[in-house]
């Protein structure tokens, strides 16, 4: 005769376990809304600073010259384009931008190092 193995689970031993089901779920939710709302955050940011540091170059002398250059023939790609493009003026100043340093605007530079947001500058001088 088999006999099947009763456990006899007492109520406060099933409180235990729904409180332990309770906080695991809302962690889970509480951490996948905190990484979705921080992903958002952090994607606005890199878009303000892309949008920031193309404007910078695109306001450089050697990168309207070179637009202009370019715009007015047709291109066509082959490898002493590919040459050119990555030994030119435009590869430099993106080098330049990498490297942390300010961009040559001709009469200036451009700084395209992190700015602090006005509202933490005013918060922090307080």
């Amino acid at each position: 005769m088999t006999r099947k193995l009763h456990v006899d689970v007492r109520l406060a031993t099933q409180v235990l376990l729904l409180q332990v089901a309770v906080v695991t779920l809302t962690l889970g939710i509480a951490g996948g809304l905190l990484a979705v709302m921080s992903h958002q955050r952090l994607a606005a940011q890199y878009e303000t600073q892309s949008l920031d540091t193309a404007r910078a170059i695109a306001f450089a002398p050697a990168v309207r010259a070179d637009v202009a250059r370019y715009d007015a023939a047709p291109l066509t790609p082959s490898p002493a384009l590919t040459n050119e493009l990555a030994n030119g003026p435009l590869q430099t100043l993106a080098t330049i931008r990498a490297s942390g340093s300010p961009i040559p605007t001709g009469t200036s530079s451009v700084n395209m190092s992190p700015r602090i947001p006005e509202r933490h500058w005013r918060a922090t001088k307080r």
